[in-house]
């Protein structure tokens, strides 16, 4: 006859074997996972499952639950260093960093998480513990010969995009424009200069690229422009002074005269276009101001020849409209 069944509180099945109970429970275990394989598999029972799931994610306390089991997962080495290597495997996975990039970009697109995020990380700006992790973060990060090349690559690329550029461009002329950034700027710089480790640097960096062959010629090159700029700009203002402002500086004991505007031939007497203008033919005016229209013609002298040339030049325009 079959004996009765017995069942213990907790412990083995009397009449078993530990052998025969290890492979109860593994067969219990195989079972279990067969119909939760099932159970995925009809489609009423996911989306009652991924129902049931959203309905407990809106339950503070199960969120509080999962938050807590989450901690203290947290803290248990073996359980991080788990996921630090399910993390390191999946990022070598195509498909799964095109759906972290594909889920960021959507999340990014989100204001209510970009709202999240900017409330977040303000925050965390505030904690000083937070701050120091990220500045060493940084810092080693900077000692990385490999993650330097990463970045200096990554803005490389960056600056020969023209909506980057563009960008960049926009966001500085704000800031500058800003004179609260402004002033953050100038105390930045003045504590900088008072550092004599950033001092050291500086001319350092000075040092070595004066020693560059190429940054030589650039900078002599820019310099050469710059005085070409200034010279051309100083004469289109005052075009007609140079000469004698010149002569001036070399001989300032010394009487001269006056060149002529028109010709450049050295005169003694000062005629002026006013004392051209008191004359008859006062169109003789208009032939200096239309030649030169960046100088005054109160102050345009010109020699005996070029006044006679303006006569004859206007006596021509007065007959050809007649």
């Amino acid at each position: 006859p079959r004996r009765p069944r017995e069942l213990s509180m907790g412990g083995p099945r009397k009449g078993r074997t530990p052998e025969e109970q290890r492979e109860y429970e593994a067969r219990r275990r195989e079972h279990r996972r067969i119909a939760q394989q099932r159970r995925r598999a009809c489609a009423e029972v996911r989306a009652q499952e991924a129902e049931r799931k959203r309905l407990a994610r809106q339950d503070p306390a199960v969120r509080a639950q999962q938050a807590e089991l989450k901690r203290k997962a947290r803290q248990d080495p073996a359980y991080r260093a788990q996921e630090v290597e399910r993390m390191r495997q999946a990022r070598q996975d195509p498909a799964f960093r095109a759906q972290e990039a594909e889920r960021r970009r959507q999340a990014r697109q989100d204001p209510a998480y970009r709202a999240q995020e900017a409330e977040r990380m303000r925050q965390a700006r505030q904690d000083p513990a937070f701050r120091a992790q990220e500045a060493e973060r940084r810092r080693q990060a900077r000692q990385d010969p490999a993650y330097r090349a990463q970045e200096a690559e990554r803005m490389r690329q960056a600056r020969q995009d023209p909506v980057f550029r563009a960008q960049e461009t926009e966001r500085r002329r704000q800031a500058r424009q800003d004179p609260a950034f402004r002033a953050q700027e100038a105390e930045r710089r003045r504590q900088a200069r008072q550092n004599p480790t950033i001092r050291a640097l500086e001319a350092a960096r000075k040092r070595q690229r004066r020693q560059d062959a190429a940054v030589r010629e650039g900078e002599s090159a820019c310099k050469l422009r710059k005085r070409c700029e200034q010279k051309l700009a100083k004469e289109q203002n005052d075009p007609y002074d140079s000469t004698d402002d010149e002569f001036e500086k070399q001989f300032p004991n010394e009487k001269h005269g006056f060149t002529c505007d028109a010709c450049d031939r050295w005169i003694d007497e000062d005629l002026t276009v006013a004392s051209v203008k008191r004359e008859p033919m006062e169109e003789n005016v208009s032939i200096p101001q239309s030649a030169f229209p960046h100088t005054g013609v109160q102050n345009f002298k010109v020699c005996d020849s070029c006044k006679s040339s303006l006569d004859s030049t206007v006596r021509s325009i007065l007959k050809s409209s007649v």
